[in-house]
């Protein structure tokens, strides 16, 4: 996605970011860690959190608003936690999907003009 988007779009990364909250509002950092692709830039500048869409491969491009619940259960098993913070990182994640309302499935094939074109109508 990141490839098909790049002319267009400024990658921020393809493994990882940094969500935090910041006087009532999200805003997402990169991280420090190496990315595996090597021309992602670097940078110390927070994005507004805007939504979070989950990827898949398809043979059409479409999008389907997701509730907050589904957002929750999806997100909370891709949790990469320790027993001992498991409990307070999904305090955090459900504190998080609440306040927010902007979760999506993004359906989409391998096609970079048409990516494009779909991803404008959404931004």
């Amino acid at each position: 996605m990141i490839k098909l988007l790049q002319k267009r779009y400024t990658a921020l990364a393809d493994d990882s970011i940094y969500l935090k909250k910041e006087s009532g509002k999200y805003y997402i950092y990169q991280t420090p860690l190496i990315e595996k692709e090597s021309w992602l830039i670097k940078t110390n500048k927070r994005y507004v959190f805007g939504g979070i869409f989950f990827l898949k491969k398809s043979k059409n491009f479409s999008s389907m608003k997701l509730s907050k619940e589904i957002c929750f259960e999806k997100l909370s098993n891709q949790l990469l936690t320790s027993k001992n913070k498991a409990k307070k990182n999904l305090q955090l994640l459900l504190h998080f999907i609440t306040t927010a309302d902007n979760y999506h499935i993004l359906y989409f094939r391998k096609n970079e003009r048409e990516l494009q074109k779909y991803i404008n109508k959404l931004v």
